[in-house]
């Protein structure tokens, strides 16, 4: 099992710059007040204690592969240890936004075990606004466990049922689900490993694609919705989508709809052309699995542009065993609208002529983002990362309190048709 351990000094830069970008535009949901357009009521304490009686069914947050021998990435991880580990003392956590109203009842964690005593916390904790990072425990929110797989196995997950009804958590407010040894077993040391809906590949034409590993450590969180009289039907919001009389299906979106920003904006993976002063030519590409038969009609992508000629191509690749594979006919298109880096929040778009291109439910495909070597080779840009993958880590020993980053999942939107 790799441990990210040795790494973290080298995430450290894309952590600060991310952080940096979220306390300035205030990317960070929790305080924010909640949009008047969403369906978000105040239950009553009878609706509250009604919802306690339901079984904890309700799915508040999950990352997990839907296959259910591979739903992690059993093979990297972050590292969670006790202060008597044989590793630096750390924890680890995730961010989240409940959509609705809800009792977290059951947090289940990707954590494994290498060695020490054998438990592991398991809680949900407040957003700190001023840090934009973790916050405090929640009363009621925390559990622990000594049900832990083993390092390199897979797919199990360390599991905690919270005592009574859990937790109550309010749509629309940011909370942090963290992993960190009990206080009872300073010894322990494990990972929690990575979720692999972060993952996406970059290619250059010396060394062709490569595939790193995303930054989101893998959980899923289930409770039960509150039940809630309202007064009236929840008003539709209206699409921001301008094709969206005919591509009016989201096949596949990352984006931060709850609330605003709508992605991280001012940094992401380079995107540069065969001419660009410096660097080398780079693509990115970001899988997706479509849940029906589809028409892809419109690819969108948070792509940023950096410096020299301004247009970039989308398209969808088919997959390869799990690799990026060839483009599929009438699946890609250029644009020369594309935002400058550090604006917010547009996206690069291209519509597919005719019809689109066909897609097969449950099968993978590849969003590919490149420059036009022919006539614009001078390109540099940025793929900026979804905000719905946040992550963050302490390690006392070292004095380093709870800092955020990315967890590099990159932001995108695709729409169409059904079929």
């Amino acid at each position: 099992m790799k441990e990210f351990n040795g790494e973290r000094k080298t995430n450290m830069k894309i952590a600060c710059t991310l952080l940096l970008e979220f306390l300035t535009c205030g990317a960070l949901l929790a305080g924010q007040p909640i949009p008047d357009s969403l369906p978000f009521l105040t239950a009553s304490s009878d609706e509250v204690d009604a919802a306690k009686s339901t079984d904890a069914s309700f799915v508040i947050f999950s990352n997990l592969d839907s296959t259910p021998g591979d739903r992690y990435d059993a093979d990297i991880g972050f590292p969670v240890a006790g202060k008597d580990a044989p590793i630096t003392e750390e924890s680890n956590a995730i961010r989240f936004v409940p959509k609705v109203d809800v009792q977290a009842q059951v947090l289940m964690a990707a954590v494994t075990y290498t060695s020490g005593t054998k438990l592991v916390d398991l809680g949900i904790y407040s957003n700190n606004d001023l840090t934009g990072s973790v916050g405090d425990p929640l009363p009621g929110g925390q559990g622990s466990t000594s049900q832990i797989p083993g390092e390199g196995e897979c797919c199990q997950l360390a599991k905690v049922t919270l005592a009574g009804a859990g937790v109550s958590l309010t749509a629309g407010t940011a909370y942090w689900l963290v992993a960190s040894a009990d206080a009872s077993a300073p010894t322990f040391r494990g990972a929690w490993q990575l979720s692999e809906l972060a993952a996406y590949a970059s290619f250059s034409p010396d060394i062709g694609w490569i595939y790193p590993n995303g930054q989101w450590p893998a959980a899923e969180i289930r409770g039960s919705k509150i039940q809630i009289s309202s007064q009236g039907e929840p008003t539709k919001t209206a699409s921001s989508n301008n094709a969206a009389d005919v591509a009016n299906v989201t096949i596949f979106s990352n984006l931060n709809r709850i609330s605003d920003p709508l992605f991280s904006f001012g940094a992401g993976v380079p995107i540069d052309g065969n001419d660009v002063l410096f660097e080398k030519e780079e693509w990115q590409a970001l899988p997706f699995t479509p849940k029906t038969d589809v028409h892809a009609r419109t690819l969108a992508a948070a792509i940023a542009w950096v410096s020299g000629d301004k247009l970039v191509r989308l398209g969808v690749y088919t997959d390869n065993d799990g690799e990026v594979g060839t483009p599929l006919p009438g699946g890609q298109a250029s644009t020369m609208d594309i935002p400058d880096l550090g604006t917010c929040c547009d996206l690069a778009k291209v519509r597919l002529p005719g019809a689109g291109v066909a897609l097969s439910a449950g099968v993978q495909y590849w969003l590919v983002a490149s420059p036009d070597n022919v006539n614009t080779p001078t390109f540099s840009g940025a793929w900026q990362q979804s905000i719905l993958a946040v992550n963050a880590y302490e390690q006392p020993e070292l004095g380093i309190g709870w800092t955020s980053a990315s967890g590099l999942w990159l932001a995108a939107e695709i729409r169409g048709t059904s079929p």
